[in-house]
């Protein structure tokens, strides 16, 4: 009892250590209800579920983050939300996620936390037998809503949590990604459409070199596309090769 004591109190440190979240008030039930500007952050990214594993691919479909998420034991990924600027003022990716348990006998079917871009645990808002939650802004202030529903087998309670976050998210949305593919001109002047295959669940990087063989850029590749978007603006006109897996293609700059 003593060594479990200890691993919950420590859990409860470590959760702790990392919150940036506050409680503000509880309401006794969904009776209550908060009225504000809904917030759905851009990000301008392509996010891809995997199981347990969340890929961040860029608008040129290069993959720029890998998360492996450490959920709780029995517990599968449901839903993950990526943002940026709400709960924290870094830079890091913050990675909303609801966990689900299958069991039916299960009064905390799920589980609820934010989570960085490096696994730590922003908030850990624990387990319920049903929940919800959304960020908005109130008064100029942004609050994260927690809409939760406890079952211990006969009796059902409600309530709904208001947080307070500490981002600096501004409301104003970054540039959209583009929602077309450009052709593959080659030559090219400006963009060009490179093609590559991975098994399914693999990576892998591809080199850019010039006609001299000096390696010029490199981009990381996931398995969820089959080409990248390059930027070719700032390349001197010749040759150039790319590169990966041991696969090897060429094209040219104008």
């Amino acid at each position: 009892m003593k060594k479990l004591a200890l691993i919950l109190f420590l859990c409860a440190m470590i959760s702790t250590s990392f919150a940036q979240m506050t409680l503000l008030h509880t309401f006794p039930s969904y009776d209550y209800y908060v009225v504000g500007d809904y917030v759905n952050e851009s990000i301008d990214r392509y996010v891809i579920q995997d199981g347990n594993t969340i890929q961040i691919y860029k608008p040129d479909f290069s993959l720029e983050k890998t998360v492996t998420l450490n959920l709780p034991s029995g517990y599968t990924l449901s839903i993950a939300s990526v943002s940026q600027h709400l709960y924290n003022t870094d830079n890091s990716y913050e990675i909303s996620i609801i966990a689900f348990n299958n069991s039916e006998t299960s009064n905390q079917r799920y589980y609820h936390a934010i989570v960085n871009e490096n696994g730590s645990v922003l908030q850990n808002f624990g387990y319920a037998y049903s929940l919800s939650g959304t960020c908005c802004r109130i008064g100029g202030q942004l609050r994260y809503v927690l809409s939760k529903m406890m079952f211990d087998g006969s009796i059902l309670s409600k309530s709904l949590e208001v947080y307070s976050c500490s981002g600096n998210y501004s409301g104003i949305a970054p540039i959209e990604a583009p929602n077309q593919l450009l052709p593959y001109p080659n030559p090219a002047t400006s963009i060009i459409n490179l093609p590559y295959e991975l098994t399914q669940g693999t990576t892998a990087e591809m080199k850019i070199f010039n006609s001299n063989g000096q390696l010029v850029e490199v981009k990381q590749l996931g398995s969820h596309f089959n080409n990248i978007l390059l930027n070719v603006d700032n390349y001197v006109p010749g040759i150039y090769f790319y590169e990966y897996n041991g696969n090897r293609g060429k094209f040219i700059v104008q």
